[in-house]
C-alpha cells in the first residue's frame, strides 16, 4: 500500500505502508547473477581487440567460478565453440577469448555462474554481436537467433528454412479446469493461447458458479477480448486489483437472469462461425464452495420457453444435460456457431473433484501481410542513421515493404516517428534524442498475391550512445579492516571502470551504511571524469551507524541516474563489517564544594557542585550536553530540571581522547533554608547510562552562620588529633581559634587555621591533626585538658554557637574536655 499526502506534493511524499498504515522501510535486493555487459547485445564491433565483459549484480561477492561461451551458433554445438572457466571476485569479469574473428560473422556468447550441483544448475545469460571492421560501431540484427527475440505479428522465422513467412494464423489453446478456486494448485481453471496464458478470475464481483465462454474469430482464429470494467455481450464484469483486458467471459448461472445473458450472447452478440470454448466455474477451496448448478437450468423453459441445455444441444452438446440429475462436474464444450461442417468437442469429468486438460489448434489460412517489431535500440545521446536491405522482393505482387521508427520515451510510452520504404540508409539525425533516448523498429510486408513475405536480411542503426561505468573490485578493493570500534573509521574504497566507448563526467558515488536496527548515514562523494576505457579509485572514510554491530555498506555509483548511462544493475555493491560496539558504563561523580556527601548533610547555601561523567571509549568524546542531566527538588516541592542555559552552570566538554570526561559546573546563587533533593544522570555516546538508577541525594541548607561545639577524635589521643564540626550558612568563617586549656585555666595552645586548615560548611573534619604540642611546641604532659573554639564571619563578627542537645551534653559553658594518654 501507498500512502500519499495531499498535493501538490504528492508525488514526491509518497511512503510505503502495510495494511495497517505502518510505514515501512527502503531496502536493495541484490542478485547475485552475472549479466554479459561488452560487447552490449546486438552491438557492431569495430576491432579486433575484442573482449568479453561481464559483471556481477552485486559487485562485492567472493570469488566464484564463472563460465564464458562464444561460438557462432546460439546453439553453441559448433566446432567454433570456445569455453572458459573463469575464477574471480564480483564486479567486473573480463575474457578475451582465442579467436580469429571473421568480418561480417554474428558471435553468440553466454555467462554463467558455475554449476555445482544440480540445485545450483547454470543460469545463462546470453548477448550476440556482429564484427564489421568497415562499419561504425551500433546496433544489428541480421541472424536467425537475432530475429527470434523479436516481436512478430503474423510474421515469423523458424527452423529449418529460417526464412520469413507470413502465419497461417493457428491457436493453439490449451485449457486446464477442474474444481475452481484461488487456494488450490495452479488457479485453475487455467488457459493458455500460444502461450499467453490466464487464470481463475478471483477478484471484484467474480462468478463462484457458472460458466466462461472464450471466442476465436472465424476467419483469424484471433481470441476476442473483454475489455475491462465493461460488459462486453453483459457479462461479468472484470474489477479489481488485476484489471485488465483479458480473453474470456464470465457468466454465473446460478440466477436466471444471468442465464438469460449467457443465452442472448449465445444466440445472438457471438457473431455465426466464430469458436466458441465453454468450461464451467464450480468454487470448491476453503473460501467458497459454489457450482453452476445445472439442476436450475431446464425450468427455465416454462417461462422463457428456451433454457441453456436447449441452447449448446442445438450447437452438438450430447453430455451436458445429464448434469440435471447427476450433480455439477467439470464441463468442455468447443463448437463453432451455426456451423455443421465442425464436429464439437466435448468433455464431462467423472466426479466434481476431476480435472480436464483440454487441447486444441484452430488453424486460419496462411496472412498475406504481417510485421515483426525490434528489441529496444539505445539509449542514445544522438541519432544518427537508419540501413536496412531485404531481398526476395518483388515489387509487382509485395504491396507493402516498409520500416516504421518508433520512438520509446523514458517512461515507455511509444510513438511512431516515421515509415520509409528506401531500403538502405536514412537519416535519424532530426530525432531528438533527450525526447526519445530508445528506438523501436517495426518493419511491415505484405504479399495479397502470393502470399510470400520479403526476406529482411539486417536493419542496423547508427547512434551515439551513452557511457557505461561499472565497479571493478579485481583492479581495486580496500577495507582496512573487518571490525570497528564505534566512534572510530573505516577506509574502504574500490575503483570503477569505464567500459564504454564514451565519456563520463564527474562520478558521484552513493555510500549508504545501514545497521541491523536500519539506522542509516549515506555518504555522497564526487571523483574526477572518465574518459573512455579509464578507472579511478574511490575512497571513503565511514564511521559505524547507530549501535548495531552489523554494519551494511550499500554503494551505488551514479546514483539516481546522475548523469544519463546504459546500464544500471552493474553500479550495486553491499558489504559489511563488524562494529565493536560501546557496552561499558561510563562513570558518574558529584561533589559539594569538592567532597562528596551523604543523605542529609548540611552543605553551603552557596555550594558549588561539580558533575563529572568519565568515559573510557577513546573515540566518541562526551561533547554533547545531552549526555548529562540534572534536576534540582526541594521536599514537599516539585522537581524542576537544570538547564544549561541556567545561570550559573557550566559545560566543558571532553576534549581528548586520553581523558574522555565532561564536566558541569552547578553553582546556585543562593539555596533558601530547606531539604532538597538533587537527581543526576549521565550516559555515554552509545547511550549507555552511568548507572541502572538515577543518582539521587538529599542534602540540607541551614542560611544562618552557625558553629557546633567542636569533637577531637580519637579521644583518649597520644599522637595527634582531628576535630569534628559543623557549620552552617554560605561563607566559611575568615578565621577561628581553639584554645587547648589546663584544669586551671591557662592557655597553653591556640590552634588556628594555620594550624588545622580552613573550616567548612557541613559537618566535617578538621584537614590537619594536632600533635597535642604547646605554643612553643614542646609535648604536653599526659591528662585532662578543656578547648573551645571561637569563630568570626568576613565581617568581623561572632559566630554563633548551634545548639545541638546531643552534643552539647559533654560540654559545659562551651568548654569541652580531651585526654592525652602517651
Amino acid at each position: 500500500m501507498i500512502q500519499e499526502a495531499p498535493l501538490p506534493a504528492a508525488e514526491q511524499n509518497n511512503q510505503l505502508a502495510n495494511s495497517f498504515g505502518e510505514i515501512g522501510f527502503k531496502f536493495i535486493v541484490i542478485s547475485s547473477d552475472i549479466e554479459p555487459v561488452k560487447p552490449v547485445r546486438y552491438s557492431i564491433v569495430n576491432k579486433p581487440e575484442i573482449e568479453l565483459i561481464a559483471t556481477t549484480s552485486d559487485a562485492f561477492i567472493s570469488n566464484k567460478n564463472y563460465v564464458f561461451e562464444i561460438d557462432t551458433t546460439e546453439y553453441f554445438n559448433s566446432a567454433a565453440k570456445v569455453s572458459q572457466v573463469v575464477n574471480s571476485k564480483g564486479g567486473m569479469i573480463k575474457w578475451k577469448p582465442s579467436v580469429s574473428w571473421i568480418p561480417n560473422q554474428v558471435y553468440y556468447w553466454k555467462v554463467s555462474r558455475d554449476s555445482t550441483s544440480p540445485i545450483e544448475p547454470f543460469s545463462w545469460k546470453y548477448s550476440s554481436f556482429i564484427f564489421r571492421p568497415d562499419l561504425s560501431i551500433g546496433w544489428n540484427q541480421s541472424h536467425f537467433f537475432q530475429f527470434l527475440n523479436t516481436q512478430f505479428n503474423n510474421l515469423e522465422i523458424e527452423e529449418p528454412a529460417r526464412a520469413f513467412h507470413f502465419s497461417n494464423g493457428t491457436r493453439n489453446i490449451r485449457l486446464t479446469t477442474g474444481p475452481a478456486g484461488y487456494q488450490l494448485a495452479g488457479r485453475l481453471p487455467f488457459i493458455d493461447i500460444n502461450a499467453a496464458n490466464d487464470a481463475y478470475y478471483i477478484w471484484g464481483n467474480y462468478v463462484t458458479g457458472g460458466v466462461y465462454l472464450c471466442v476465436f474469430d472465424g476467419n483469424t482464429g484471433e481470441p476476442i477480448l473483454n475489455p475491462e470494467l465493461k460488459r462486453k455481450w453483459k457479462s461479468q464484469i472484470l474489477e479489481g486489483p488485476g484489471w485488465s483486458t483479458r480473453p474470456y467471459f464470465p457468466y454465473s448461472t446460478t440466477n436466471q437472469q444471468s442465464r438469460i445473458d449467457l443465452m442472448n450472447a449465445l444466440l445472438d452478440s457471438i457473431p455465426n462461425g466464430d469458436y466458441i470454448l465453454l468450461y464451467s466455474i464450480s468454487r470448491m477451496d476453503a473460501a467458497v464452495t459454489d457450482n453452476y448448478h445445472p439442476e436450475l437450468w431446464a425450468a427455465d423453459s416454462l417461462t422463457l420457453g428456451r433454457n441453456l441445455f436447449q441452447v449448446l444441444e442445438n450447437q452438438g452438446a450430447k453430455l451436458i444435460r445429464s448434469t440435471a440429475t447427476s450433480g455439477h462436474r467439470p464441463y468442455v464444450l468447443l463448437y463453432k456457431k451455426n456451423d455443421p461442417s465442425f464436429t464439437p468437442l466435448e468433455r464431462l469429468a467423472a466426479t466434481p473433484l476431476d480435472t480436464i486438460v483440454f487441447r486444441y489448434a484452430i488453424t486460419s489460412p496462411s496472412r498475406s501481410t504481417g510485421n515483426i517489431v525490434s528489441t529496444k535500440i539505445g539509449p542514445a545521446k544522438t541519432w544518427k542513421t537508419l540501413d536496412w536491405k531485404v531481398s526476395k522482393y518483388d515489387p509487382v505482387t509485395d504491396t507493402k515493404n516498409q520500416i516504421e521508427v518508433i520512438g520509446v520515451k523514458s517512461d515507455g510510452t511509444e510513438t511512431n516517428l516515421s515509415t520509409t520504404t528506401q531500403v538502405g540508409i536514412n537519416d535519424l539525425s532530426s530525432i531528438d534524442a533527450s525526447l526519445y533516448p530508445c528506438l523501436k523498429l517495426k518493419y511491415l510486408a505484405q504479399d495479397a498475391v502470393n502470399k510470400t513475405s520479403p526476406q529482411l536480411d539486417y536493419w542496423r542503426v547508427y547512434f551515439d550512445g551513452l557511457p557505461d561505468a561499472a565497479i571493478h573490485t579485481n583492479a581495486y578493493f580496500y577495507k582496512s579492516t573487518d571490525t570497528v570500534a564505534i566512534g572510530n573509521n573505516l577506509q574502504f574504497g574500490f575503483a570503477v571502470e569505464n567500459i564504454s566507448e564514451y565519456p563520463m563526467d564527474s562520478l558521484l558515488v552513493k555510500c549508504r551504511l545501514v545497521d541491523d536496527t536500519n539506522i542509516e548515514r549515506v555518504y555522497y562523494k564526487k571523483f574526477g571524469p572518465l574518459a573512455q576505457g579509464d578507472s579511478l579509485h574511490t575512497d571513503f572514510t565511514l564511521s559505524p551507524v547507530g549501535n548495531g554491530e552489523n554494519q551494511n555498506i550499500f554503494v551505488e555509483i551514479n546514483p539516481d541516474n546522475n548523469q544519463p548511462e546504459l546500464y544500471r544493475f552493474n553500479n550495486l555493491g553491499q558489504t559489511s563489517f563488524k562494529a565493536q560496539v560501546d557496552r561499558k558504563n561510563p562513570n558518574l561523580e558529584v561533589t559539594f564544594d569538592g567532597r562528596h556527601i551523604m543523605n542529609n548533610d548540611i552543605v553551603s547555601a552557596k555550594p558549588k557542585i561539580v558533575i563529572t561523567l568519565k568515559d573510557e571509549n577513546k573515540f566518541l568524546l562526551l561533547t554533547d550536553t545531552t549526555l548529562i542531566s540534572i534536576a534540582l527538588q526541594p521536599v514537599d516541592s516539585t522537581s524542576y530540571k537544570i538547564h544549561f542555559g541556567d545561570p550559573g552552570v557550566q559545560f566543558f566538554p571532553a576534549q581528548s581522547s586520553n581523558n574522555n570526561c565532561a564536566r558541569v559546573e552547578f553553582s546556585p546563587e543562593k539555596f533558601k533554608d530547606g531539604e532538597y533533593n538533587l537527581v543526576v544522570q549521565g550516559k555515554d555516546e552509545s547511550g549507555n547510562k552511568a548507572g541502572r538508577y538515577d543518582y539521587r541525594v538529599k542534602f540540607q541548607v541551614i542560611n544562618q552562620s552557625r558553629i557546633s561545639n567542636i569533637l577531637n577524635y580519637p579521644n583518649p589521643f597520644s599522637d595527634k588529633t582531628k576535630f569534628v564540626y559543623t557549620l552552617t550558612g554560605s561563607e566559611p568563617p575568615s578565621q577561628y581559634t581553639i584554645q587547648i586549656m589546663t584544669p586551671n585555666g591557662r592557655v597553653v595552645k591556640e590552634l588556628t587555621n594555620n594550624d588545622l586548615g580552613d573550616l567548612q560548611i557541613g559537618t566535617r573534619v578538621t584537614e590537619r591533626s594536632w600533635d597535642g604540642t604547646d605554643n612553643f611546641g614542646d609535648k604536653l604532659a599526659n591528662g585532662v585538658y578543656f578547648y573551645r573554639v571561637r569563630a568570626l564571619d568576613n565581617t568581623g563578627q561572632k559566630i554563633e554557637l548551634m545548639s545541638n542537645e546531643t552534643l552539647d551534653a559533654g560540654f559545659k559553658n562551651g568548654f569541652g574536655k580531651l585526654v592525652i594518654l602517651r
